[in-house]
């Protein structure tokens, strides 16, 4: 039986050494960690963590939180793992999934930081809604276009390169380089 831990924090400038020195305080083997939004289950820590873990291990989190911010893609984990005989271990909520009240209690506090994080999200779209009508909200701030935008739209409008490559030249998200394509082409 390993003990791993799993630690995450939600963005980069949030410090991960609290988690860590509870882990090792409990004199956790092994720990894996993200620097992503709990909402995504797709992690690069989170899944090598799924990857690496066998029947009778024991996964340790700060909290559950730190797994998912959703009930149900925490609920579906905690099921996932109980399936391949994996013990969770919630540390903050002081809950353990092998035993019925901890199941239990899982759920709850689950539902609890789902609803907490939909009336964060709530609140941030009044606050933007009345930031826009007092004419002071404009957005994100959006990337110049540089000379690497220009060339590689360039090149796969001219169907010289991919869009795969157009994209990984152009330095943005496949979504923001379609939607700055379709700008730079009304734009001629």
């Amino acid at each position: 039986m390993a003990r791993i831990g799993y630690i995450r924090v939600s963005t980069v400038d949030q410090n991960l050494d609290r988690q860590i020195a509870l882990m090792e305080s409990l004199g956790i083997e092994k720990i894996f960690q993200d620097e992503s939004s709990g909402k995504n289950m797709d992690r690069p820590g989170l899944s090598a963590m799924l990857a690496y873990i066998r029947p009778g291990d024991e996964i340790h989190v700060e909290s559950f939180s730190r797994l998912s911010r959703s009930t149900a893609e925490l609920l579906q984990t905690v099921n996932d793992l109980m399936d391949r005989g994996i013990h969770l271990i919630s540390h903050k909520e002081n809950l353990d999934t092998t035993t019925a009240s901890g199941r239990l209690m899982l759920t709850v506090f689950a539902a609890i930081a789902q609803f907490e994080r939909e009336i964060t999200l709530e609140r941030q779209k009044e606050g933007i809604a009345a930031a826009k009508a007092r004419g002071v909200y404009k957005g994100l701030a959006r990337k110049p276009d540089t000379p690497e935008l220009k060339m590689a739209i360039k090149g796969w409008e001219s169907g010289e390169i991919s869009a795969a490559d157009a994209i990984r030249i152009s330095g943005l998200s496949k979504s923001a380089f379609y939607e700055r394509t379709k700008g730079y082409l009304r734009k001629k």
